[in-house]
Formats: C-alpha cells, structure tokens, sequence
C-alpha cells in the first residue's frame, strides 16, 4: 500500500484529512501552521516534522492549498527542492486554481519525474465534513 501525506489542513483540507485517515488508516499530514495538525494526530494520523519529511516519507501527496502561491511554495516550484520533492511521487492538487497555472505544474512535475492529478473540489466545510464533496478529475 503506498504511503499517502496531506497538505493544507485548512477549512475543507481538515475534514478532507480525517476521512482519509479513517478510511485509509495510514495517513502522514504536515500544515504550515503546526497547530492545525493537531485533530489529525488525535485522529491517528502521523505529524511529519517537515514538509521534506512528508515528501520523503510519501509516494501520493495530496494538497488542499488556497491558491497557487501556496501551492509554489509548499513543493519549493523554481527552487532546487522542487524536482528532490516530487520526483517519483504523485501529487494530487485538489484546491482551485487557474488552468494556465494547472497545466503549468503539470509539465513542471512531469520534467521532474513525478505524476500530476488535478481533482479540484466542488463543495464547502459542511459536505466536506460529509464525505460528500465531488472531485473533478483531469
């Protein structure tokens, strides 16, 4: 089974997580804003240190940013981090963000050796608290 990791424990990122580490068990998250890790860890999920320790730990990443910047700095796009974080990983970018900037990041981790998943949300807080968001797939 291969390891998943979250990013972005925000409003729906939250809610996202604790399912995924209900149903999945195994679950390793990371928040810029430490503190927000912690209803994740109650729910069994494992706290990486550093977003370096989440990739490295994780083969399918999946991030609920609130937009592309986030997103950028977060992977480390235009650093040398970058290509080290996704390389052989698949990311999995589920917030919204323009299709220009999508496929941008598409290529970007395709060149670094990764796989790209775009699965925007449609949904807020409460249908994710539901498990009833819909993911748009591309």
């Amino acid at each position: 089974m291969s390891k998943l990791g979250f990013i972005g424990l925000g409003a729906m990122g939250e809610p996202m997580a604790l399912h995924l580490v209900k149903e999945h068990g195994a679950l390793t998250v990371w928040n810029r804003s430490a503190e927000k890790c912690s209803p994740l860890a109650d729910a069994g999920a494992t706290i990486a240190p550093s977003v370096d320790a989440l990739f490295s730990e994780c083969s399918t990443i999946f991030f609920m940013l609130a937009n592309a910047a986030a997103l950028d700095a977060v992977v480390g796009r235009g650093t040398p981090d970058f290509a080290s974080r996704v390389a052989g990983k698949t990311i999995v970018h589920m917030g919204t963000t323009s299709p220009t900037y999508s496929g941008a990041l598409a290529n970007d981790v395709a060149a670094a050796g990764g796989q790209y998943v775009e699965a925007p949300v449609s949904g807020s807080r409460i249908p994710a608290e539901q498990g009833a968001l819909v993911a748009m797939l591309a």
